[in-house]
């Protein structure tokens, strides 16, 4: 449902099909060696989950540092919780809701797509490690010249 949710307020000015092109395709050039070559660049981290008040949630960081984030409450209700997160902005701020049977409805018919896009936020999250490595690296060289 995050997932559903992520690609549903992606580039408003797209259509579902069109959305979901682009986040492959951003997420298909992330994941080529050497992409990712300063901390500030647009990485779409990973899918991460938690709790917050007793209130379980999913967000998806829009940034290698994951200073930009979007959380989404999914509970038993058919109200899903989405809230913007950032650098000081924290997981009290306000909330807009979406409806989780509505989603369900538009986005039953690219389950596939869904799935795909979630793997590939999987695998980005997976590198995070290495790719930090490499930041540090290049920062290293950096300094040294």
């Amino acid at each position: 449902m995050a997932v559903a949710v992520f690609i549903d307020d992606y580039d408003f000015s797209s259509n579902i099909p069109q959305k979901i092109v682009k986040i492959e395709s951003t997420i298909k050039k992330q994941q080529v060696p050497d992409y990712v070559t300063s901390n500030d660049q647009d990485y779409l981290s990973g899918l991460y989950h938690g709790t917050h008040k007793g209130q379980f949630y999913y967000s998806i960081a829009g940034s290698f540092s994951t200073s930009a984030y979007t959380s989404y409450y999914i509970n038993n209700t058919d109200k899903i919780g989405v809230q913007q997160g950032g650098a000081n902005l924290g997981l009290d701020g306000s909330k807009k809701y979406k409806s989780k049977a509505e989603l369900i409805k538009k986005y039953a018919p690219y389950k596939n797509d869904v799935d795909q896009i979630l793997q590939g936020l999987e695998y980005n999250k997976a590198q995070m490690k290495q790719i930090s490595k490499k930041l540090n690296k290049q920062a290293e060289e950096e300094t040294n010249k």
